[in-house]
């Protein structure tokens, strides 16, 4: 509680008689009472404490301001020998005391405190998790000693709050038993008196949700694993290894439905948003290949490039499927007829590519620097120019508005869709990865800084950045856009708060992780590591408050 400054001042002009040496005047400030405070004792309790300077003081007198009125001079007094007195006062007025030290017909000077009462509301309300339908609500004390007891507002799906529960002061938690797991409930906790009630403390808000990951299996293979997806129905996990397997599993339990072998090792994989095709790139100097699979292991089609193949995406539609490579060419295949639509080419690498929402133009890294857009219709190409180094990560938003480059020359650059740059900024080391939310602009760009940053991608503001110890493999928003889940290559994985970047959840692996795959929910992740093995892991859900504000 907030308390007035101390005050020292004369009752009146004029010289005392020293009782304790009748020979000398005594200043009246020399016998003052000394630090004085206030403190509130209940909603309508003040009580004054004070020092005496010498116990020979018989007793000492207050007087008393309420607001703007007149002194009440000679208030009251404290009983023979008292350092304290109490007062009864009404909330949300303000009051000003004198108080002096009194021997016999002398005064000392007074000294002077003000306090305007409050009925603090009960702070720290928090939760915790006991099942899916009960969670522990739990409170530190009330800071005032005299009070009736707490009551308890809950609200359910942002609806109107309502007296839930009242309970005794001495209570300082309350189990609720009727929760939903498909709902989001709203408390808030005040304190109350036959004469006040406090206001609400801050509202506390949970969910069932995610909190962190427990392994559910782990399998070793003879090759590490380099790329790992995920179906879209959450049940089959998709991984290719440095020996040429192509593997998938159940993601419940990893156990092996089918595998088949290739000459090279597997570079790139990705499912289509149907979950019926799986594309693959091989890895290699020459004789690589760009390959077309379906759910059962079967091979629909299989296309060859001379280099590595750094990237294999579908649109969203699931009808075309892509593929970069070292070699300078992208390949397009087209599901309707099973078959390669066109082959574009560049002058330089293309490390990566992405379709854009239609499914009719593609954004690639580009020759000279640039991000080419391509026509998937005519096979033509608009570059967009502004970089110094090789261009190595392309994104666009889920409309189609806004495109992302970065870049070697440590740039991240903003786009919109004719090409006209929005924004650039200078980073401190490669820009490798980018990734849009599923809804909206906002962005994430990560690097060879083992820097993850979170943009706004219309105006180019940063909202948040994170440092890792190591460079970021692998980044996933889940749908809804709130939770990030990434693995960096020295064996963190970290399950963060997609609005302000904070830790939800973390894990420390050795050996370090290599790739990583998971659901569009987050409810399921798997890992691969170094030293050949792959873990899956299984979210555990609680009812989460959220993370504390730094």
């Amino acid at each position: 509680m907030t308390l007035g400054l101390l005050l020292a001042s004369g009752c009146e002009n004029r010289e005392w008689t020293n009782l304790f040496d009748p020979d000398n005047s005594l200043d009246p400030n020399s016998w003052s009472p000394a630090d004085l405070t206030i403190r509130q004792l209940s909603d309508n309790q003040l009580e004054l404490v004070w020092e005496n300077p010498d116990p020979r003081i018989e007793r000492c007198v207050i007087h008393r301001q309420k607001n703007t009125g007149e002194w009440f001079i000679d208030y009251s007094f404290s009983a023979s020998g008292e350092n304290r007195w109490t007062d009864t006062v009404t909330l949300s007025n303000r009051y000003r005391y004198q108080v002096a030290s009194q021997a016999g017909d002398s005064r000392s000077a007074s000294v002077e405190r003000e306090i305007i009462p409050i009925f603090p509301p009960p702070e720290g309300l928090a939760v915790e998790s006991i099942s899916e339908t009960t969670v522990n609500l739990h409170w530190p004390a009330h800071p005032f000693q005299d009070f009736s007891g707490y009551r308890i507002d809950k609200a359910m799906n942002g609806g109107t709050f309502k007296t839930w529960a009242s309970v005794s002061s001495e209570t300082l938690g309350l189990l609720d038993n009727s929760l939903l797991e498909d709902s989001i409930y709203s408390y808030r906790l005040s304190a109350f008196t036959p004469r006040n009630d406090s206001p609400f403390g801050d509202t506390l808000s949970i969910r069932w949700e995610i909190t962190r990951f427990e392994t559910l299996w782990e399998s070793f293979h003879s090759a590490v694993i380099n790329r790992i997806a995920v179906s879209p129905d959450h049940r089959f996990v998709y991984e290719g290894d440095g020996d040429g397997i192509l593997r998938k599993k159940e993601i419940s339990d990893g156990s092996i439905l089918w595998q088949v072998s290739h000459d090279k090792s597997i570079s790139s994989l990705s499912v289509s948003p149907d979950g019926q095709l799986i594309a693959v790139g091989t890895d290699g100097w020459s004789s690589t290949s760009f390959e077309i699979w379906d759910p059962t292991g079967w091979q629909l089609s299989a296309m060859s490039h001379q280099g590595t193949v750094h990237q294999v995406a579908f649109s969203g539609d699931s009808q075309k499927a892509a593929s970069c490579s070292e070699d300078k060419s992208i390949q397009i295949w087209d599901r309707s007829t099973q078959s390669l639509l066109r082959t574009l080419y560049s002058t330089d690498p293309v490390y990566d590519i992405c379709f854009t929402p239609e499914g009719n133009h593609l954004l690639a890294t580009g020759q000279n620097f640039s991000m080419a857009l391509w026509d998937l219709n005519t096979g033509t190409s608009q570059h967009f120019t502004g970089h110094t180094g090789q261009v190595v990560a392309v994104a666009s938003n889920r409309e189609g508005t806004l495109y992302a480059s970065g870049s070697m020359d440590w740039r991240i650059k903003g786009w919109n869709s004719r090409g006209t740059q929005l924004w650039s900024h200078d980073l401190s080391g490669s820009v490798t990865k980018l990734l849009f939310f599923p809804q909206g602009d906002t962005l994430l760009s990560a690097g060879e800084d083992k820097v993850l940053r979170c943009w706004d991608a219309s105006s180019g503001e940063k909202i948040w950045e994170v440092s890792f110890g190591g460079m970021i493999k692998d980044i996933t928003v889940d749908s809804s856009g709130e939770r990030i889940l990434l693995g960096t290559d020295d064996g963190h994985i970290s399950f963060l708060d997609a609005s302000s970047g904070q830790e939800i959840w973390q894990l420390e692996t050795d050996p370090p992780l290599l790739a990583m795959g998971c659901t569009d929910q987050i409810d399921y992740m798997v890992c691969s590591f170094s030293d050949n093995t792959v873990q899956g892991f299984s979210g555990v859900f609680s009812w989460f408050s959220g993370l504390p504000t730094e």
